[in-house]
């Protein structure tokens, strides 16, 4: 494709190992520190420019154009492993990338035992950690306050949905400025749903843009993609193996040659840990 382009990468919760996702509350969406590691080995070999959301909302605002390939990484969460695995590792490649908060998981009331004990104090470090040229490395966004998703429910009515969306939205932005002083200019939808004709009026009174991740493993997104419907991979399915990031970026299968080179080099890191 011609231009330059943008991959999305999410990812949830990392753990130690891959024995570990069996213990945790979430294991479909919890990646192995050894995959995640295996992953940002790959793209730092690459030809590929990894950024924040922010950057690349601030470049199209200004109306400034990239060439190239890059990469966004984002993590949806909070998670205990954002502060146990996944900023240190990327702080010490300085690989930026761009953290979802879920408002109301913050702090006791959190779905999952293991992340119950994060605090705003966590929360409110992510923005200042800098590589160092004094390049911010990570921007924090807004996924909602609960999670749930952004269209109408069987069970509501025109005003109780409202009430909702407001929570979801506003208050939500709003919980995470106040508590981090974080400007909060982006906001994911969870699941990748909701209608944009019935949610635009609130995105831009809470201040935020919206992106909304339509669909998976599509073709690469473009410059100017309009960002409620940008193409993403996810990447912390337990499914996908280890080898599996170079097709999911190219959008083609490797030849035979680099696949096996690949595979090699995965059962080699596998045995070494």
């Amino acid at each position: 494709m011609k231009g330059p382009t943008i991959d999305i990468l999410i990812y949830h919760d990392v753990c130690s190992t891959t024995e570990q996702i069996k213990l945790c509350s979430n294991p479909r969406y919890t990646t192995p520190l050894q995959k995640l590691e295996y992953h940002l080995d790959w793209l730092c070999r690459s030809e590929f420019r990894a950024i924040r959301l922010g950057e690349w909302l601030d470049a199209r605002l200004e109306g400034r154009r990239w060439q190239g390939k890059h990469v966004l990484l984002t993590f949806d969460g909070p998670h205990t492993g954002w502060f146990e695995h996944v900023i240190p590792l990327l702080v010490r490649l300085e690989f930026p990338a761009t953290f979802f908060v879920i408002a109301g998981w913050v702090g006791p009331q959190h779905r999952f035992p293991e992340s119950r004990h994060l605090t705003w104090d966590n929360i409110g470090q992510i923005e200042e950690l800098k590589d160092r040229s004094g390049r911010q490395l990570f921007d924090v966004g807004s996924h909602s306050m609960w999670h749930t998703t952004l269209d109408m429910q069987g069970s509501e009515n025109e005003l109780t949905y409202r009430k909702r969306l407001d929570e979801e939205i506003v208050k939500a932005c709003s919980l995470i400025r106040k508590q981090t002083g974080f400007p909060v200019r982006s906001y994911a939808t969870p699941e990748g749903r909701g209608d944009r004709d019935v949610l635009n009026n609130i995105f831009k009174s809470a201040g935020i843009q919206a992106v909304r991740w339509a669909s998976f493993n599509g073709p690469k997104n473009r410059y100017h993609k309009d960002l409620f419907d940008l193409q993403t991979s996810y990447c912390d399915t337990t499914e996908q193996s280890f080898d599996q990031m170079a097709g999911l970026l190219s959008r083609k299968p490797p030849g035979f040659l680099k696949k096996l080179v690949w595979r090699v080099i995965s059962r080699i890191r596998r045995i070494g840990n």
